[in-house]
């Protein structure tokens, strides 16, 4: 479903202008200066955020990495859930696009990523995903990067809620450790999400 969605993504032209967000690095900047305000409200350590600011430089390189690609960019979902998605049977039908906008449609593959708690599921929509769109093997770590970025984007929407006061407390470190620091160092953690 999802690299059908890209496939029409990259041939579809509209015939009006179509205002959307960009999902690129200097929006993923933005968002890693307004999660700098997690250190001033106690949420994370000054430490922490700037193992989440080398985790953005990362994935800006990355991005960089993929704008010498063909097909890598254009428009895309940028919300894909579970909570998104319709299943009938064996159809799967994405919704609410409010957020879609033109970014990496490795991004896509990277927020569903982080909905499948079971490895085998999220190999699944890979290897469903490669029988459309082919996926090489060093795709894995921009689908890592995506899965690191969509984080950062969950912590900018709701660093200012109060209510996720516990969540980032007890989350982000294990966040640096266990995907930031590997993806900076370059080291694959896909299989240990």
């Amino acid at each position: 479903m999802i690299a059908k969605l890209h496939n029409f993504a990259e041939q579809w032209r509209p015939d009006f202008p179509l205002e959307r967000l960009s999902y690129d690095g200097a929006n993923l900047n933005k968002i890693a200066r307004i999660i700098g305000d997690g250190v001033v409200a106690g949420l994370f350590s000054a430490d922490q955020y700037r193992v989440i600011q080398e985790g953005v430089n990362r994935i800006t390189d990355l991005m960089d990495e993929l704008d010498t690609q063909p097909d890598s960019f254009g428009l895309i979902h940028a919300d894909l859930a579970v909570s998104n998605l319709i299943v009938n049977g064996e159809t799967i039908t994405p919704i609410d696009f409010a957020m879609s906008g033109y970014g990496y449609f490795m991004q896509d593959l990277g927020d569903l990523s982080s909905s499948f708690g079971p490895l085998h599921i999220r190999k699944a929509m890979l290897d469903g995903y490669d029988t459309i769109r082919r996926l090489s093997t060093s795709d894995l770590k921009y689908v890592e990067a995506f899965f690191v970025s969509g984080i950062l984007y969950f912590m900018a929407i709701h660093l200012h809620s109060g209510v996720h006061r516990e969540w980032f407390m007890r989350r982000v470190p294990v966040i640096c450790e266990r995907y930031i620091e590997p993806l900076v160092r370059d080291q694959r953690f896909y299989d240990d999400i």
